[in-house]
């Protein structure tokens, strides 16, 4: 009997000295944070130099560019569906960028996805208006406002300032 109490104390000796007695800890994520720069957008249908929105995302426990950051859901797939939203960059701070298909508006939900399965979305609220060049020449810089697009320096355009405020 004695001997078996002592490979018992030697044993218990062994795995107290290897550490093996500590409890494993699960390693745990915090939920994403995430938050634009500013919560509207607005483009034009046809531009290829419409306005972009930041994205800073977040997670303790996590390198920022451990997180995935996508659109996951559109209120009018006709003006921009989630395919038509493209998110460049892979740190703390997101780029994102919209493509309009059609004038109108659209309320685009954007998910940001964590280490352990963790989300979090916010809504980024988007307006595109249609491309009407005055000019031909292909130089028009353009203004959209979420109703159309304006030549704001062409002739045609500058008089029309000039008259509306000359009369009022």
């Amino acid at each position: 009997m004695r001997s078996r109490s002592l490979w018992t104390a030697a044993a218990l000796a062994l795995v107290s000295a290897t550490g093996l007695t500590t409890s494993a800890h699960a390693v745990t994520y915090g939920t994403p944070t995430v938050k634009l720069s500013t919560a509207y957008l607005s483009g034009a249908v046809g531009s290829t130099a419409d306005p972009v929105v930041d994205v800073t995302v977040a997670q303790s426990g996590a390198d920022a560019s451990a997180l995935g950051v996508a659109a996951s859901k559109t209120s009018e797939s006709g003006v921009a569906g989630t395919g038509d939203v493209q998110v460049t960059g892979t740190g703390g701070i997101r780029t994102v960028a919209v493509t309009a298909h059609a004038q109108g508006y659209a309320d685009l939900t954007l998910k940001v996805t964590g280490l352990g399965g963790e989300t979090a979305t916010t809504t980024l609220h988007y307006a595109a208006s249609r491309v009407q060049l005055i000019t031909d020449d292909g130089a028009a810089d353009l203004y959209g406002d979420g109703t159309e697009a304006k030549d704001l320096s062409h002739p045609e355009w500058q008089k029309s300032r000039t008259t509306w405020f000359t009369l009022n």
